[in-house]
């Protein structure tokens, strides 16, 4: 497994992306706070509360036009990792560390 995962706005069409915000505001409106995921033969999952948050707002920055990138709890990264992920050159982030 990668340890970083990006995916942006434009990795999904913009109908999916508007149809996801939709259902994400409806169950804002709706006060729910869990949902299920569905398998191929119709067996349903609920999602743990924690799961569910993070997925309403990867949908909320998705649908604000951002991407948004998954790095693992003690993962090491290289100083070129952070700077993309901080959207910074990375002779900056190394001055920034001195």
């Amino acid at each position: 497994m990668k340890s970083i995962q990006e995916i942006g706005p434009d990795s999904v069409t913009p109908a999916e992306l508007s149809h996801l915000a939709l259902v994400v505001s409806r169950a804002s409106a709706e006060n729910h706070r869990s949902a299920s995921l569905v398998e191929a033969d119709g067996s349903a999952y609920k999602l743990p509360e924690p799961i569910y948050k993070f997925l309403v707002s990867t949908i909320e920055y998705m649908t604000a036009g951002s991407g948004v990138a998954l790095v693992p709890v003690a993962t090491y990264l290289t100083t070129s990792q952070v700077a993309s992920l901080l959207n910074v050159s990375r002779p900056h982030r190394s001055e920034e560390r001195r």
